[in-house]
């Protein structure tokens, strides 16, 4: 049967004119003046939550109340690219961004990993919610398919610093949130369920009298009724009726009294099996799509001419939203997609993989990799998932974003990742920046299985053993000779353009230094910052750089020392490397330089933030384990602070091992910091001696958590968790959380938020 047949339009078009699309013969007398009054009217709460069915009619009543409004507004549409919290959170900063002054260095704050998510980021969503200077309204739509509860931590943070005259509007399928309930407590939720969105008789009468249908008021009555006034029920309703009786007379047709099941049906009756089976079967092969580009539609479907059947589509169905014109790329309404993909599900389940398989590379061939990995997965094809994650490992973990790749890896089960050795690889990677080592450690062992027995004996080789090669060089649990013997299947079994090449040479060149050959080390560093450089990897140039300038400053070249250090900090700010795990290197190096130039207030506070990062390496790279903590000793020394010194230099001796206790270096350094200890008289300020396990806690205390969520985050008892918070408290010379936060931020002990 032709679409032209029959109105094979008429769910799409109801769908168009309740989702708030482009004007179309349906939304002129989808009217909600009666709902837009109230949220125009002035009132107290600053949450607003609108909750119904699809087709209830959310988004053209929020649509309608923003053109009503004189707030500034910012909407975020939630996908399945929003799904993770930092990506959330991302999109949260930016949109708040735009409805006041652009922030500074936020990007950063960008972690969900604890205790950044909590004590950082939630506080900064917060922060930034409340300091916007003009009144505002934030909408975010489909929040129902947010099911990781982090991200309705992301969204209450929003909510609790959202201001009197402001609004944070939350559009959901689901009924009420269980989230929202501490709000809707506190008095501040304004709900709008679907009971509220169902029309009322006037409106129904409206919208039939607009669509040329004539009823009676006792008919009119029974439709409301029969429907509860479900809005996309009687505006197909309407079509129905105007389509059996051409002279407009009265009746009620028999729709749905529920959201779900008699418009599925109507969807196949009317709109499907009004359509060719040619077009019939693109709109239910392409359901796997979020957006219906003419190109990727080709790809999936194995065709050419897309385009023209999308642009008749949306001429003649009203697909919903046209997302691109120049490109004719749509989206459609979830609840019509909703059916499409049920019938794929239901009569060509063997085909679902193999479309979202072509759909991930013609958009990998796109540059739109984040959703072609999603598709990737999709189609459960691991070797290919592998293939495109694991690329884009050095660049997720040697720069800024390694919550790109967490995200990634999120989305499979442990199961999954285990199967392939490069996602095996990639999760190490991914545990080793974000501190978490014992995962790091069952990475480590699954990707030892996946490498063979014989993996280390480099007599072939091997890019899967030289990979594996590098991470272990890095974590060198098993002493430096063992690093220097990864180091060389590495450099063999990788490619020469390969960016681990930077990080093999640099870590070469620290265990040949602590061996006791500076000259050779040194070097060897030289040409890992010049890899980190030409292969951009800027954690390598960092980190590298830094320890050039640590190694220039403990052998009294101040001035080349100073500027290498420089070089370092300015690319661990470039590239935001500070909330990655290697950056405690370089902060290291720059509390030690500032303190050489004199900027005691700048040092102290790079000695705070080098000594809350310096834990999330402990299990990695033994020897900064020791060498870190006798750097920032002797930094300590030099502020006068000679309790901070004290701690640090026992935390030292407490993490050498047998291989690192007579190491020159280390040595010195260790004798060189007792010395200046002995000469020093006076001691610094006492809030500065933190234990690390104080350090630890310190960090989730600017967080709402409480003591004993705390520490189920951290793997210790409450009391021990109050324990450490009471004795943060005395130290710090404060009696209350709040005050212990501020003192700490002013200490440097805790970073501030990155605000204008």
């Amino acid at each position: 049967m032709g679409a032209s047949q029959g109105d094979g339009g008429a769910l799409p078009r109801a769908l168009s004119a309740l989702h708030g699309g482009a004007p179309t013969a349906g939304n002129r007398f989808v009217v909600r003046d009666r709902l837009v009054s109230v949220l125009l009217a002035p009132h107290y709460e600053t949450t607003v939550l609108v909750s119904g069915p699809a087709g209830a009619g959310k988004t053209t009543l929020v649509a309608q109340w923003l053109e009503r409004d004189t707030r500034a507004a910012a909407r975020i549409q939630v996908s399945s690219a929003l799904s993770a919290p930092a990506r959330l959170a991302a999109a949260l900063i930016e949109s708040l961004g735009r409805l006041g002054p652009a922030t500074v260095s936020t990007r950063s704050a960008v972690r969900s990993v604890e205790p950044a998510f909590s004590s950082m980021l939630l506080p900064l969503l917060t922060e930034l919610a409340v300091t916007r200077p003009q009144p505002y309204i934030l909408v975010v739509d489909d929040i129902h398919l947010l099911s990781d509860p982090t991200c309705h931590l992301v969204l209450e943070a929003v909510a609790d610093g959202v201001p009197d005259g402001s609004a944070l509007v939350l559009l959901s399928q689901d009924r009420f949130p269980a989230w929202l309930t501490a709000t809707r407590t506190q008095g501040r939720l304004l709900s709008i369920d679907s009971d509220a969105l169902a029309f009322d008789e006037d409106e129904a009468t409206a919208l039939y009298a607009g669509m040329g249908c004539r009823l009676t008021d006792t008919e009119v009555a029974r439709s409301v009724e029969h429907t509860r006034g479900w809005a996309v029920a009687l505006y197909l309703g309407a079509l129905e009726l105007r389509r059996r009786t051409p002279s407009r007379g009265g009746g009620v047709v028999s729709l749905s009294r529920g959201p779900h099941h008699d418009a599925d049906a109507y969807v196949r009756s009317q709109v499907l099996d009004g359509l060719d089976d040619d077009v019939q079967e693109f709109l239910v092969r392409t359901s796997i799509l979020d957006e219906l580009d003419p190109g990727l539609c080709d790809a999936v479907l194995g065709r050419t001419d897309s385009a023209v059947v999308l642009g008749w589509l949306h001429e003649r169905l009203q697909l919903d939203v046209e997302v691109d014109h120049a490109r004719r790329a749509l989206r459609l309404h979830e609840l019509l997609r909703s059916v499409l993909a049920e019938e794929l599900e239901l009569y060509e389940p063997f085909f679902v993989e193999t479309l979202h398989l072509r759909a991930a590379k013609w958009l990998v061939r796109h540059d739109q990799l984040d959703a072609g990995i999603r598709h990737a997965q999709a189609s459960g094809y691991l070797p290919y998932v592998g293939s495109l994650i694991w690329p884009e490992v050095p660049a997720c973990v040697g720069t800024g974003r390694p919550d790109r790749l967490r995200s990634w890896l999120a989305a499979m089960s442990d199961d999954d990742i285990s199967q392939d050795r490069w996602l095996t690889l990639a999760a190490a990677w991914s545990c080793l920046q974000s501190g978490d080592d014992l995962r790091m450690e069952k990475w480590l062992l699954t990707a030892a299985d996946h490498a063979g027995r014989g993996w280390r004996d480099g007599s072939v080789p091997d890019e899967y053993a030289a990979s594996l090669a590098v991470i272990e060089a890095v974590v060198g649990r098993h002493g430096l000779d063992d690093v220097l013997a990864l180091c060389d299947i590495a450099a063999v079994g990788l490619p020469a353009s390969s960016p681990f090449q930077a990080a093999v040479c640099f870590m070469r060149g620290i265990a040949v230094t602590l061996q006791g050959n500076p000259e050779q080390g040194v070097a060897c560093v030289y040409e890992g910052v010049r890899l980190g450089h030409a292969l951009d990897v800027p954690a390598v140039v960092a980190d590298g750089s830094a320890w050039l300038g640590l190694m220039s400053l403990l052998q009294g070249d101040h001035t080349k020392g100073l500027a290498l250090i420089h070089q370092a900090a300015d690319a661990m700010t470039e590239h935001d490397l500070e909330g990655l795990a290697t950056s405690a290197h370089t902060l290291t190096a720059l509390a030690l330089a500032q303190a050489v130039r004199r900027d005691s207030a700048g040092a102290a506070q790079t000695l705070a933030r080098a000594r809350l990062m310096t834990p999330l390496v402990t299990g990695v790279a033994p020897w900064f384990d020791v060498l870190g903590r006798l750097v920032l000793a002797r930094t300590a020394v030099m502020l006068g602070q000679g309790s901070v010194a004290r701690q640090l230099l026992r935390e030292a001796r407490e993490h050498t091992t047998a291989d690192l206790e007579d190491r020159p270096l280390l040595a010195d350094l260790r004798d060189q910091v007792e010395v200046q200890l002995r000469m020093l008289s006076v001691d610094g300020v006492s809030a500065a001696a933190l234990t690390s396990a104080e350090l630890r806690v310190l960090q989730f205390l600017p967080s709402h958590l409480s003591f004993p969520q705390i520490s189920e985050r951290m793997f210790l008892s409450s009391n021990t968790v109050k324990t450490h918070a009471l004795a943060i408290y005395r130290k710090l010379g404060v009696s209350t959380r709040g005050d212990a936060v501020a003192r700490a931020r002013s200490l440097g002990l805790l970073d501030q938020l990155p605000l204008d």
